[in-house]
């Protein structure tokens, strides 16, 4: 049945950490997914403060696009505090992120989740680049480059043994 293929077409990690009314909207979608389109839906959580935004992208958009989704949430200011990210057998890319936007010390607007939104679907279509949606929502001008504020070199710790269904990074 053609449901039964959907499904094994996404990894065991996300249909066990997704719920079945969200895989059924996100399957839905899919089906009616066109090459090209970015799909995106926000949702304003009351109950911790922050915003869910799912993106389901086509697969002829796939490549690069966790850099540029990560990207225009950034240069939108917002604080990614997780993200699951997840790409079906034919390259269909149905993520999750939850984010907290500091300038809203209450409700996040509906206003700002579409801006945001519509940042992610630029930067995935790539009709602009990610350095541009930066330096378009830049709050101040900058001037030269900064200093580096430590001079500890980046690492990234990869942990597959916490968990049995996801990958950790930490960064």
């Amino acid at each position: 049945d053609h449901i039964d293929e959907q499904l094994a077409d996404f990894p065991p990690h996300y249909l066990s950490t997704t719920t079945a009314e969200q895989i059924a909207d996100d399957l839905r979608k899919v089906h009616y997914l066109n090459p090209g389109e970015v799909r995106i839906d926000g949702q304003y959580d009351a109950s911790n403060g922050t915003v869910e935004f799912r993106v389901i992208v086509s697969a002829d958009l796939a490549a690069g696009c966790f850099h540029k989704i990560t990207g225009a949430l950034n240069a939108k200011q917002l604080e990614i505090l997780t993200a699951q990210i997840c790409t079906s057998l034919d390259g269909t890319v149905v993520d999750r992120f939850q984010v907290v936007d500091n300038d809203f010390a209450e409700a996040v607007s509906q206003e700002r989740i579409d801006t945001v939104s519509e940042a992610i679907r630029i930067a995935v279509r790539k009709d602009t680049p990610v350095k541009k949606l930066f330096q378009k929502f830049m709050r101040f001008e900058s001037g030269n480059e900064a200093e580096p504020i430590s001079n500890l070199e980046s690492r990234v710790v990869i942990d597959n043994e916490s968990s049995k269904t996801c990958t950790v990074i930490d960064v």
